[in-house]
């Protein structure tokens, strides 16, 4: 989960949330209440460059709003399905609405909604990295 350190109203800094953030001077979008909140810490934290990040919307879940890194050209991505996690090459395209993904290897990954979930046909999601982990099936 992103934390964004806010100062004077504006993102100031995008940390991995891994409970050694100083609480007070980081905030999480497990705090943030509305749509307009989220897309505006979201295009702070682009403005500060290097990445890419996006407004989510999950309504059926905890916490409905959330910030997610965008996938860019150049990243290495795997697909994942019920536990087990396979590389799929590394990201040669994304579309300028973030609604389409594409690898070096042929898949094509379709954002679901307004959700930070990137799907390919199947039901498989592209995760970050480079993966190869296999769901035990106990």
């Amino acid at each position: 989960m992103l934390a964004f350190k806010i100062e004077n109203g504006k993102v100031a800094e995008v940390a991995e949330f891994d409970g050694q953030c100083e609480p007070w001077l980081y905030r999480s979008c497990q705090e943030i209440q509305s749509w307009t909140a989220v897309e505006r810490i979201a295009e702070q934290a682009t403005a500060l460059g290097g990445r890419r990040y996006v407004a989510t919307e999950n309504s059926n879940r905890w916490p409905r709003f959330d910030v997610v890194e965008a996938p860019a050209i150049g990243d290495a991505v795997s697909y994942s399905f019920n536990g087990d996690t396979t590389p799929d090459g590394k990201v040669t395209k994304v579309s300028k609405s973030l609604r389409v993904v594409r690898t070096d290897t042929g898949s094509t990954y379709y954002r679901r909604g307004k959700t930070g979930t990137w799907l390919k046909t199947g039901g498989r999601a592209l995760v970050r990295g480079h993966r190869t982990e296999r769901n035990p099936h106990v």
